[in-house]
């Protein structure tokens, strides 16, 4: 294949990606692309091109998280000023169950499991009470009476 092919076809590849908004971009056509162009400054930068691409939309998508973290924990601010703190915080109301799903999340970022919490997060949880001292302690027993 001719280099100016595997051109063509990464920025296709790239310009479809872009309009479909779908990561079509697989691990194997990202590895061939680098591997035919390693020695190529020309297609180096098409490839700089495409990491940026994704970088970009990797960037967008957390802070579209982040739009969506905030009101709730606004809210959760809210219901401690009011009653002080979170011990009948119904779990089956919407701002209950985001503060368990809030919780799952801390212990999957303290098992080192995939998780959408960071530590900014956990920071500003802890600051208002939101996730109790024995809540990691608690999970870990139950997690050793799983296995």
């Amino acid at each position: 294949m001719n280099p100016s092919t595997v051109t063509k076809r990464i920025l296709l590849l790239l310009c479809f990606t872009c309009k479909n908004n779908s990561s079509a971009f697989t691990a194997s056509s990202s590895l061939q692309a680098t591997t035919s162009t390693r020695n190529n400054p020309r297609k180096s930068a098409v490839e700089s091109k495409l990491f940026a691409a994704k970088k970009k939309k990797v960037t967008q998508k957390k802070e579209a998280n982040h739009d969506k973290w905030q009101p709730h924990f606004d809210q959760l601010v809210h219901y401690k000023e009011q009653h002080g703190h979170f011990d009948e915080l119904d779990s089956s109301s919407p701002l209950g169950v985001w503060l368990l799903d809030q919780h799952n999340a801390y212990i999957n970022l303290k098992m080192k499991r995939k998780s959408k919490m960071t530590k900014k997060r956990v920071a500003a949880l802890e600051q208002i009470g939101a996730i109790p001292e024995d809540l990691w302690e608690e999970n870990r027993f139950t997690q050793t009476l799983k296995d």
